[in-house]
């Protein structure tokens, strides 16, 4: 009974706390529907133990972090030297580069940094997973008001759309609302995104420049793939913005740049090359899953890994299909997918007038990042069910500008005739 108390007090303190931040006057959206889109944010969380107590028996990655979270608390209080310093120790014989994908000190620094947080989240919790889940979750709420603002300054008349595409895609939900280095990863993404935006178009203070840089460190140090992406995507946006008129010859230089990056970097330190085909191959060493795809071992070659892009661009995108695997949950997922390319589809039929013409640069920013992603994601990935949790942090940022330009009334006038 006490932890019930404890999870109803922790909620409407969070609920207080969210309500009093700037990001909600700025949304415009009311303290009802801001306290019931929380409720469905952290009801993803709870369920996301649920499910793992029902499939996996407890023994979901979430549940494994949240108990060696508690490990982490016992360190702080009866070792706490150890607690401060470990997470600069490495656990292997050398440290290794920062792109290694195998048993390396930074291949594990992600889910220590979780660690950590979990170590003083259960100063508050004692370690139970729905009050952890509820307060990193709530943190994970005032990053989608970020995102929300941030689209609402490109799409001032679309706020529902908004709405639908920052709260309620369900693997998006399901998946970035659990305990693990998801939720931390879209978490800063929004916190960046929102920031850099606001340094581009509105004023230039030192804290939101502190809060860009210490979302992107973190977001290096989780997924250090994504980092660098977003990195050189980045630095292609401020070149357009000191050169305007060059928009989409910079904007397809970095772009080229970055696959040239990604695909034809190798030095003996930072092969970039290896990084992916390394990748790959620790994916391939978790063991064989039931949605697996049908893949090719890629090589540290440009050729290989060219031959498999593809591949890649197809499994990101358009897998899984329905019936593709034998496993009712991906199937259920499948109709997801589906969806989205339904609406993308709808998009070129019904867009609003001079939707392409006059698309945000941020927009373009954001698909070409997702682009490259994808990319990775396809290529290093090789079962379908890690493919739709990996891909579904990035989904809001091409769903919500799809669904943002499309002329609902024109479908509207297509579809009523029909019924």
């Amino acid at each position: 009974m006490l932890v019930y108390f404890l999870f109803i007090i922790y909620f409407l303190i969070c609920s207080f706390l969210i309500l009093k931040s700037k990001q909600v006057s700025q949304s415009e959206l009311s303290k009802k529907t801001i306290v019931l889109l929380f409720s469905v944010k952290v009801i993803a969380g709870v369920a996301t133990s649920l499910f793992s107590y029902r499939f996996f028996s407890g023994n979901g990655d979430h549940i494994l972090l949240n108990n060696l979270g508690i490990e982490e608390t016992n360190n702080l209080f009866n070792k706490p030297k150890l607690f401060f310093n470990d997470i600069f120790i490495s656990n292997y014989d050398q440290y290794g580069t920062i792109l290694e994908s195998g048993n390396s000190y930074w291949k594990d620094l992600g889910n220590n940094i979780l660690l950590k947080i979990l170590g003083f989240l259960n100063l508050l919790s004692n370690g139970n997973y729905y009050i952890n889940s509820l307060l990193l979750n709530a943190v994970g709420f005032m990053s989608i008001l970020y995102l929300f603002n941030f689209f609402k300054r490109i799409y001032p008349n679309s706020k529902s759309s908004i709405l639908i595409g920052c709260i309620f895609l369900p693997s998006t939900l399901y998946f970035c609302s659990a305990i693990n280095k998801d939720l931390l990863v879209f978490t800063c993404l929004n916190i960046f995104i929102y920031k850099l935006y606001q340094i581009f178009y509105e004023k230039s203070e030192w804290k939101k420049i502190i809060s860009l840089l210490f979302s992107f460190l973190f977001i290096f140090l989780i997924r250090n793939y994504i980092g660098l992406v977003l990195f050189i995507c980045t630095i292609g946006l401020i070149i357009f913005y000191k050169a305007r008129r060059y928009f989409f010859p910079i904007m397809n230089s970095c772009f080229g740049i970055s696959i040239i990056l990604l695909f034809g970097l190798s030095t003996n330190k930072y092969n970039i090359l290896k990084f992916i085909s390394d990748k790959q191959a620790a994916f391939i060493k978790l063991g064989k899953a039931n949605t697996d795809y049908a893949y090719t071992v890629l090589e540290p070659d440009l050729g290989s890994i060219l031959q498999a892009t593809p591949s890649a661009i197809r499994r990101s995108y358009l897998s899984p299909l329905p019936l593709e695997f034998r496993n009712n949950l991906i199937n259920l997922l499948s109709f997801e997918l589906l969806i989205y390319l339904l609406l993308a589809l709808i998009l070129f039929i019904c867009s609003k007038k001079n939707t392409f013409k006059n698309i945000s640069p941020f927009t373009i920013y954001l698909q070409i990042f997702t682009f490259i992603i994808f990319i990775i994601i396809g290529l290093t990935i090789t079962n379908a069910g890690s493919v739709v949790r990996y891909r579904s942090i990035f989904l809001p940022y091409l769903i919500i500008p799809i669904i943002c330009n499309m002329d609902w009334q024109k479908i509207k006038k297509k579809v009523l005739p029909l019924s």
